[in-house]
């Protein structure tokens, strides 16, 4: 049943993705492709540049954080709806919002492994060189986390590497 459940679920995001990129593909312009990479690299990372400003954090960190971090895609939802209300150039909005979602999906999925390895390596070498560093403090949770019965709380696994598995005694 679970099978059955995620297989659908990729099958409708793929009808999704194939209808939004039909709707967009005639209003394709170099603007579109400008601002979507503009909006990827300089709008998302100056804002999260300003808020480190003065706080100690690395060039690193604030690179990670603003190609990482905020993004959604709610945008979308946004876009549907001045389309809807019939906004002024409404499908050139709805285009730009679709091309540039995808080349977030795109840009961000072919990164994320090697820029979280290198990103790991670096808050490795920097939490044991200097503990006090911004990036070396833990995060902490705004309110407290729930704590669930012992009889409902998942489990615990201990995960194994391939090397260590395969290993004779």
């Amino acid at each position: 049943m679970t099978l059955l459940a995620e297989e659908t679920g990729g099958f409708l995001a793929a009808v999704t993705w194939i209808g939004f990129g039909a709707l967009a593909l005639p209003h394709i312009t170099w603007q579109v492709i400008l601002y979507a990479a503009l909006s990827l690299t300089l709008v998302r990372m100056v804002p999260v540049a300003i808020a480190f400003a003065g706080r100690g954090v690395k060039r690193q960190t604030v690179a990670f954080i603003g190609w990482f971090g905020p993004r959604g895609l709610a945008s979308l939802v946004f876009a549907l709806l001045a389309l809807e209300r019939g906004v002024p150039e409404g499908e050139v909005v709805l285009t730009t919002v679709i091309v540039t979602v995808a080349l977030s999906v795109i840009l961000h999925g072919l990164t994320s492994v090697p820029l979280v390895a290198a990103y790991h390596r670096l808050y490795a070498a920097r939490a044991s060189e200097q503990p006090a560093a911004e990036e070396a403090a833990p995060a902490n949770m705004s309110r407290r986390r729930r704590q669930f019965p012992a009889s409902i709380r998942p489990r615990r696994v201990a995960v194994q590497s391939r090397a260590e598995a395969t290993r004779t005694p």
